[in-house]
């Protein structure tokens, strides 16, 4: 007959192998409920991931973890979804501590093309910001408004030019917006009429931006 020190279903002893209860790892049957596929679309351009209406910027692993904090069950302390291998990993507490359980899964990758650069294919973009006067100004604005406009929205494309330096974007909310965060307030406003839009005109704004 099995003692306390030993599996009772197998019979291992206690040290071998992790131990959740009066059961060896290999005996116990976890109480967690594990998906057997899942599905996400990204873009095959710039690699956002769909999540309901929004197209976000984030990375595989981000998107594994929060694959895994759906997975639910009184064992499992905490899970990731490994993207990469299509694996779940479910850590349960045993008396050795965290042991890993893997379950192989269907991740069905589907690819597709974000709002923001399907209109972007199309040449299509709402402002334009242009830098304006002494050049070593113009030059680190023109840096640090491309690395913090891509956060937000998209660049469709960026003109060097005699006079200085043209910056497409994609939303001229978000560029407004950002204009305002870094406390650019000698800046001008001009629209134009570009088009057309299910019957709506649409123009197109300019922030001209001076820096003397």
């Amino acid at each position: 007959m099995a003692s306390i020190d030993n599996c009772i279903k197998c019979g291992a002893k206690k040290g071998s192998k992790p131990f959740i209860g009066l059961l060896c790892i290999d005996c116990y049957t976890p109480k967690i409920e594990v998906p057997s596929s899942l599905s996400f679309e990204f873009c095959g351009k710039c690699n956002k991931v769909q999540q309901g209406r929004d197209w976000k910027n984030i990375s595989w692993k981000e998107l594994g973890d929060q694959f895994g904090r759906k997975i639910k069950g009184k064992d499992a302390l905490d899970s990731y979804v490994d993207i990469e291998k299509s694996e779940a990993v479910v850590n349960l507490q045993t008396d050795q501590g965290k042991f890993p359980l893997k379950f192989p899964l269907r991740i069905n990758k589907l690819k597709g093309l974000c709002d923001d650069c399907r209109k972007m294919s199309g040449g299509y973009f709402e402002a334009i910001i242009q830098l304006r006067g002494r050049p070593e100004r113009v030059r680190r604005w023109k840096k640090e408004l491309s690395e913090e406009l891509v956060k937000y929205t998209f660049i469709a494309g960026i003109e060097d030019l005699k006079e200085g330096v043209d910056i497409k974007v994609g939303s001229s909310k978000q560029a407004l917006s950002l204009i305002k965060d870094l406390g650019l307030s000698d800046y001008k406003i001009s629209k134009k009429l570009w088009g057309l839009k299910q019957g709506k005109r649409v123009y197109r704004t300019t922030f001209a931006l001076r820096f003397d």
